[in-house]
């Protein structure tokens, strides 16, 4: 809790910005636990059909689930290709 000074309900500002970073930071690791549940809920339900799922970069087929990611607007592919795009290959976005 931040410490106030002189009776004039005053917030330090050093406190206030420990408060908002820790804050920052627990919402950065709920993000990252959503991302990586989405993304194994996916390559769940792309397993379950029994399609072979390739990467639209190198044309490979994934069989890692390690190896696979999904972007923001929802295409996937390998890790490794996906973090060499400015943007997704797919969609441009």
């Amino acid at each position: 809790m931040p410490r106030r000074r002189n009776n004039a309900q005053q917030i330090d500002l050093n406190d206030l910005a420990d408060m908002l970073e820790s804050e920052e930071h627990t919402v950065q690791v709920k993000l990252q636990y959503c991302r990586d549940h989405l993304k194994n809920q996916m390559w769940d339900l792309l397993k379950e059909t029994n399609k072979k799922i390739e990467c639209p970069i190198c044309l490979e087929e994934i069989v890692c689930k390690h190896c696979f990611t999904v972007q923001v607007c929802g295409h996937f592919g390998h890790l490794c290709c996906l973090m060499k795009c400015k943007s997704c290959p797919v969609c441009r976005n």
